[in-house]
């Protein structure tokens, strides 16, 4: 599976993996290599595009798989109308960021 976010700005971001999975994660047009993540990353990203390939650990376990994001910057969010004048922490909705 694959998942896709951007940050428009650095972010120190908590990437969580469920029960049973591996993850690869890269910054899109980068040349370094991805960082291999089981159960949970903490770190600093700098803005881009960022890619996660995920999968299962084992075979057939049946388990449910998920994936969250949290940041604690504020990141822009395109929604109008709301009291952050567009912008909202990732740890406030996580997940919104992601897409298939």
């Amino acid at each position: 599976m694959q998942w896709r976010f951007a940050l428009a700005g650095s972010a120190q971001v908590t990437l969580r993996l469920g029960d049973g999975m591996d993850g690869q994660l890269h910054r899109s047009g980068s040349d370094r290599a991805p960082a291999r993540i089981v159960g949970t990353f903490t770190g600093r990203l700098e803005a881009g595009s960022y890619v996660l390939e995920a999968s299962s650990l084992g075979r057939n376990d049946r388990l449910s798989y998920s994936v969250t994001l949290d940041s604690d910057e504020l990141q822009p969010d395109g929604t109008a109308g709301s009291g952050l004048a567009g912008y909202r922490s990732l740890r406030d909705r996580p997940g919104r960021a992601w897409s298939a």
